[in-house]
């Protein structure tokens, strides 16, 4: 059962990590993938949800942070452009 759960995790991550940029979407069949394969080893449904919810504000907190630095990047740029 381990070893049928590590290898369909280890399966998930390589194709996200395969990504050049992680979307919402990305992220979303992937957390499916890694639901179904918790479940199906008997992982009390609780404990997926509160693991999935986890991943989720994790990852939308990260993605969130990102674009807010891109955007402060941009505006510098403008803002410097705009002095010259």
């Amino acid at each position: 059962m381990f070893e049928n759960l590590t290898q369909r995790l280890t399966r998930t991550l390589k194709n996200i990590s395969g990504k050049g940029r992680i979307t919402e979407e990305n992220i979303k069949d992937t957390l499916r993938e890694v639901r179904t394969a918790l479940l199906e080893a008997d992982v009390a449904l609780p404990v997926v949800k509160s693991f999935t919810n986890k991943v989720v504000d994790d990852a939308t907190d990260k993605a969130a942070k990102a674009a807010a630095e891109e955007a402060e990047k941009k505006f510098k740029q403008d803002l410097a452009e705009a002095a010259k």
